[in-house]
């Protein structure tokens, strides 16, 4: 089974920056219109996958770790109105695509990241393709044969390794978060090590191997840090912030999800609900061609099998004897 792994919230965000669209009573709704036309352009793309929409939760644990976490989401007038703009139309989308026939799953203490990262190993251990559709490059740490991460809105499809490190300076997964622990990360208002950027973190793993390595050889004597991005990491404050980063970093060590806390939600389609949405929002393209928009759900729904997924979800969390069980 070929599965598309969507990062709603990464879409919806972005589609909230196009061309301004308002509904009868004047609230923008450019986000909603522009997802949906995002998701129907990547369905005709790839007819063989079937979408299953993640959609985020409140991951507590992240903010426990470091309080400051996506504080900076918080700033800035242009930033708050967003936000606040596509959080009062995300109940909307979420409707409309669910009267498209939808699958839709969310944990509500989890974000989508988590889902997909550890829903997707799953799938791919079971024997399925997946692709992973979002702007965020965190998603490339889901990256290993049988799983590609594709950007929905520059077309670029990372597949490989050498792809990987053409794009972000990264071969492997590993290597990938232990940069970004150094680094920090500005869109997560998580800060990183002083002096450390993204020329010099790629550096100190070519150099070392990787940041381990680098703490136990200082630990050893057998190296000496002189430089002043040497001498931040290998500090007890470098230390610490470089954990901490890995920690909310990497997915691999976030909170083993269940069957149990994962909420799946499908509709059967419902065509003129949804076309009434579209009338009440003044979407005149999708009242203009109906078909052409529904259509390539319609067509992949129709032969979409959910037993593969709903079994990657039930083994989620599970011990070998009862995934065998």
């Amino acid at each position: 089974m070929d599965i598309l792994l969507v990062d709603c919230y990464s879409i919806a965000y972005a589609s909230h920056f196009s061309a301004p669209m308002r509904a009868q009573n004047g609230d923008e709704v450019q986000a909603i219109y522009v997802t949906i036309r995002t998701l129907a352009k990547r369905v005709r793309e790839n007819p063989t996958f079937v979408p299953v929409l993640l959609w985020d939760g409140h991951a507590k644990w992240r903010y426990d770790l470091y309080p400051d976490y996506k504080s900076g989401r918080k700033k800035g007038e242009a930033s708050i109105a967003a936000r606040a703009s596509v959080s009062q139309q995300m109940p909307f989308l979420r409707i409309m695509l669910a009267k498209l026939g939808l699958m839709q799953l969310h944990d509500p203490n989890a974000e989508a990241d988590d889902i997909g990262h550890q829903l997707g190993k799953r799938l791919v251990a079971n024997g399925h393709t997946v692709k992973f559709l979002t702007g965020d490059h965190d998603w490339l740490q889901n990256l290993q044969p049988g799983a590609s991460w594709l950007d929905h809105r520059t077309d670029t499809h990372i597949c490989t390794p050498e792809e990987m490190e053409a794009a972000v300076g990264a071969r492997t997964a590993l290597d990938f978060v232990q940069i970004k622990a150094m680094v920090g990360d500005t869109s997560d208002s998580i800060e990183g090590i002083a002096k450390i950027g993204e020329k010099t973190a790629p550096k100190i793993l070519a150099d070392f191997g990787s940041v381990a390595d680098f703490f136990a050889r200082v630990d050893a004597g057998e190296f000496e840090p002189r430089l002043v991005a040497h001498k931040n990491l290998a500090s007890d404050e470098g230390r610490a912030t470089y954990w901490r980063n890995l920690q909310l970093m990497d997915l691999s060590l976030a909170p083993v999800l269940s069957a149990e806390s994962i909420i799946t939600s499908r509709e059967a389609p419902d065509h003129p609900t949804f076309l009434d949405w579209c009338e009440n929002f003044q979407f005149k393209y999708f009242l203009q061609n109906p078909s052409r928009l529904t259509g390539p759900f319609d067509d992949i729904i129709r032969r979409a099998d959910y037993t593969a997924l709903l079994q990657a979800i039930y083994q989620l969390g599970a011990t070998e004897e009862e995934e065998e069980y």
